[in-house]
């Protein structure tokens, strides 16, 4: 039975689920069109039939999420393949995040644990990315989350409970647009390194750690609607992202509020809203655009660098590690760009003024 086209797929995965040799699918399902709850925000799990068809199982639990990545490992080590499930965020209701889900695998069915095994993973963020992995070499698999106005988030697995460990790793103050991380010894060490891609410097907002992106998200004219609401920084002050056009037509109340566009020019975003709207206000920040290299210090420490210019041209969704040349040392293979005209022709402006900007290598 093949997926609705109602289904939208964001995630897939290529994993024996069963334990029976062969190759099965996991196909994560998500989107923001869609009312939520919904039976279309289901994931699908495929088994493979021994003459290479597919046919949907009915090992997974009941999830109502808009999900993003989906990542096994065999976490509990009983020698099947357990599963994390990221959550890219709660339809209609941008910024705030789903459920993501951490489901143990008993010989082909699966079972939501999260609460008990990862009650923090649940609500983590607008996740776009995972990866299982020992970053502390304690020879126990631990979970790295990533996502939009996030943290790079450190899960340590403790005799199969994950602990959050993120303000202990020197780099909990990174709050970026992170797309992607893939890991590998890269300084041959003897632990494991992290490159972790984020929106990149091609963009019409910058954010640093004195001026962020700023994000405030409330339904702020009580239509049943979440409106999120960005500021940026420009000459050391803080306003409003949108215009006033585009403000009104999210909030209509703001026409009264700035009648005059002149009056709103003025405005920095401290004072958009007043004390009464901002009550249980979602906020939110960005503090770093690039894309990174986390480098292993040991013992749960970790430092890092930000990639060199070549490499902040673009978005970076999805890393690859190989060894491309052949000389020993590994090599990443960054991919990504942004959908749209003008950051298509700003990248190409970008080539052709400067073809000298950076050089080989990342380190």
């Amino acid at each position: 039975m093949p997926l609705s086209w109602n289904h939208e797929q964001l995630g897939s995965l290529l994993f024996d689920a069963n334990g029976d040799g062969r190759l099965d699918v996991y196909v994560a399902s998500g989107g923001n069109e869609l009312p939520f709850p919904s039976d279309f925000y289901q994931d699908q799990l495929y088994l493979q039939r021994d003459d290479g068809s597919f046919e949907i199982g009915k090992g997974l639990p009941k999830m109502s999420s808009s999900a993003g990545t989906v990542n096994a490992c065999d976490f509990d080590k009983d020698g099947d393949l357990d599963l994390f499930i990221g959550s890219r965020l709660l339809p209609k209701n941008y910024p705030y995040p789903g459920l993501s889900f951490v489901l143990e695998n008993d010989k082909g069915v699966f079972k939501d644990v999260t609460s008990s095994v990862a009650p923090e993973l649940l609500d983590i963020g607008l996740v776009t990315s995972a990866l299982w992995t020992d970053f502390n070499n304690d020879n126990e698999i631990d979970l790295i989350v990533v996502g939009e106005w996030m943290e790079i988030s450190f899960f340590e697995n403790k005799k199969g409970e994950f602990v959050n460990v993120t303000s202990k790793t020197g780099v909990d103050h990174l709050l970026g647009f992170w797309n992607s991380i893939n890991g590998a010894d890269f300084d041959l060490d003897g632990d494991i390194d992290y490159i972790v891609g984020n929106v990149g410097n091609n963009v019409e907002y910058k954010a640093c750690k004195n001026e962020p992106l700023t994000l405030l998200a409330k339904d702020f004219d009580n239509n049943g609607r979440i409106d999120p609401i960005m500021g940026y920084y420009l000459n050391g002050k803080n306003y409003p992202y949108p215009s006033r056009d585009a403000l009104v037509s999210q909030i209509t109340a703001m026409k009264k509020r700035f009648p005059y566009y002149r009056d709103y020019g003025k405005i920095t975003f401290d004072q958009l809203f007043n004390k009464e709207e901002l009550a249980n206000v979602i906020k939110k920040e960005i503090n770093i655009n690039e894309s990174i290299y986390i480098e292993n210090k040991g013992n749960g420490d970790f430092s890092y660098r930000k990639l060199p210019i070549s490499a902040q041209k673009s978005p970076v969704y999805g890393t690859a590690v190989i060894d491309i040349n052949n000389d020993g040392f590994t090599d990443v293979l960054l991919v990504g760009n942004r959908g749209y005209r003008n950051a298509e022709r700003l990248s190409r402006w970008v080539y052709r003024q400067r073809p000298d900007w950076g050089r080989p290598g990342f380190f």
